[in-house]
């Protein structure tokens, strides 16, 4: 990215824990706190698959689209299922609906980068497949206010429990695992869900972790810099996380990811332009997603304990590094 190391990044990313939200849980009942946030479940949960096509990096949508009969997508906090009951109609991606709504509008003041060619190939090879001949997909959301959508056998929900304390023997192994702000940026049990991401994905199987959004700036010595969107909901708290670890370190939470032996982990991004408008830095947005591909059966995540969460959307959290 520009010649700047992947820890340089990661730390040009850290910004002291007051530039976010007011109010704070605290150390003391953060773990209850946090869950009781998660329980209320007022979050963002109508997104269909385009927005899938526009957040998540293309990888993503050139994985997800040569799934076959035998594959296995895992939707983790799916909210209202509409991008998995999208994904089971017959035309599943609109490249010219998706290219207009990319290219945003006088209010939204940004514009999705997108190749043509790559989400044409993506949609051809998406749309009119039969059913029968589609992945098997599986939903998890904590709680829906519509009925599951039954558009195709292939498609299973899991509803009423979070993803943590589902059994893994409910589960086939996945190919892919999305989280759009879902489990892994609001999880009080960021290593048990690390260990269940890992258990239920294939070997090379990837999870794609949505962290928001960054803007890259040009600085004094003509290089680039990296720091989160100053608008609400699209300043990343992910990144801003941290694990204090055994021997007194405080990491950034991307950092100590990639530290993890079963892991291969990665930062991909789609591009998006910003408008220069009042209060709004000028600059290139870069939509970031963590993807952990699976490189190994076996890994070993250390226990960690939640020491702080404040109440952003996603929230900003602590952990530390504890015997098992």
């Amino acid at each position: 990215m520009r010649g700047h190391s992947f820890l340089l990044f990661i730390l040009l990313l850290a910004f002291p824990l007051e530039a976010h939200g007011q109010n704070r849980l605290g150390c003391l009942g953060a773990f209850e706190r946090l869950s009781q946030m998660i329980g209320e479940n007022h979050f963002e949960t109508r997104r269909d698959f385009e927005n899938y096509a526009r957040f998540f990096p293309q990888s993503f949508l050139d994985s997800v689209s040569l799934l076959r009969a035998e594959g296995h997508w895992i939707d983790a906090g799916s909210g209202e299922g509409f991008a998995v009951e999208d994904f089971f109609k017959g035309y599943v991606l609109d490249p010219v609906r998706l290219q207009a709504k990319a290219e945003g509008d006088h209010w939204s003041g940004r514009r999705t980068l997108l190749n043509s060619n790559e989400i044409i190939e993506a949609a051809t090879r998406l749309n009119y497949v039969a059913s029968e001949n589609k992945p098997k997909v599986t939903a998890v959301t904590f709680a829906m206010e519509r009925n599951p959508p039954k558009t195709s056998p292939k498609l299973a929900f899991k509803t009423g429990r979070f993803l943590e304390e589902i059994p893994n023997s409910e589960f086939s192994k996945a190919d892919i695992i999305t989280d759009l702000f879902g489990v892994a940026s609001y999880s009080p049990r960021l290593d048990d869900v690390l260990r269940k991401y890992h258990d239920l994905l294939k070997l090379g199987g990837r999870a794609y972790i949505f962290i928001g959004d960054y803007i890259e700036t040009p600085d004094a010595a003509g290089g680039y810099s990296n720091t989160r969107v100053g608008e609400p909901g699209w300043d990343a708290p992910f990144a801003q996380s941290q694990v204090r670890q055994k021997n007194g370190d405080n990491v950034p939470i991307i950092e100590w990811l990639r530290n993890l032996p079963g892991f291969q982990v990665t930062l991909e991004h789609r591009r998006v332009e910003q408008k220069t408008r009042p209060g709004i830095l000028p600059g290139s947005v870069l939509r970031s997603t963590i993807v952990l591909e699976k490189t190994s059966p076996d890994v070993e995540i250390p226990k960690l304990k939640l020491i702080f969460a404040d109440e952003g959307k996603p929230p900003i959290r602590r952990f530390q590094e504890i015997d098992q």
